[in-house]
């Protein structure tokens, strides 16, 4: 990173960030000829070229099971997977972070409460000590926001808190800048 040119903290850093609503990741499907098999192999395809070794990549509407934490391990191996699915097979949110992400900075899963579950997804991104503290980085975060849809006031009300979640953050707990 380069120092600005008054010589103070260099500028926060610029990650490239993906983000995809995949509509379901099909990820349960019963074979692999069935329709819902076929959409799984696609997306999974589709996956595999978008999400690069650089790309912090956030999805959305995935359709996990509350408590899966493997659905996407098999496919990228090299990447660290962060999930937000609270119910069976509705909403959900994960972010994928390369590996090389985690040998610069400590990776933390921000806790938004109730209204964030499956919906809103916050990480922050503190930067580890470098050696002999050269390469100083800027900490940074990232949020992943999946909306619930819909018009009427009970719809409109929780996208409101969803997005609460997130103005609730302190900012003793954000990076500067």
């Amino acid at each position: 990173m380069k120092q600005s040119a008054r010589g103070d903290t260099p500028p926060s850093p610029q990650p490239d960030v993906l983000s995809q609503n995949v509509r379901s990741l099909s990820y349960y499907a019963k074979t692999k000829t069935s329709v819902m098999g076929v959409r799984r192999a696609a997306i999974k395809f589709t996956l595999g070229e978008l999400v690069s070794d650089k790309a912090i990549t956030c999805l959305q509407e995935t359709r996990l099971n509350r408590h899966e934490k493997g659905a996407m391990g098999q496919a990228f191996k090299q990447h660290h997977i962060y999930y937000n699915n609270y119910s069976n097979g509705k909403a959900g949110t994960l972010i994928i972070v390369p590996k090389s992400y985690l040998l610069s900075y400590s990776v933390q899963e921000v806790p938004l409460g109730p209204h964030a579950r499956e919906r809103v997804q916050l990480l922050l991104f503190t930067p580890l000590p470098s050696p002999e503290g050269r390469g100083a980085r800027r900490p940074f975060a990232v949020a992943n926001v999946y909306l619930t849809s819909g018009s009427g006031t009970a719809r409109i009300t929780s996208r409101c808190d969803e997005l609460r979640s997130l103005a609730r953050v302190s900012l003793a707990v954000l990076p500067a800048g």
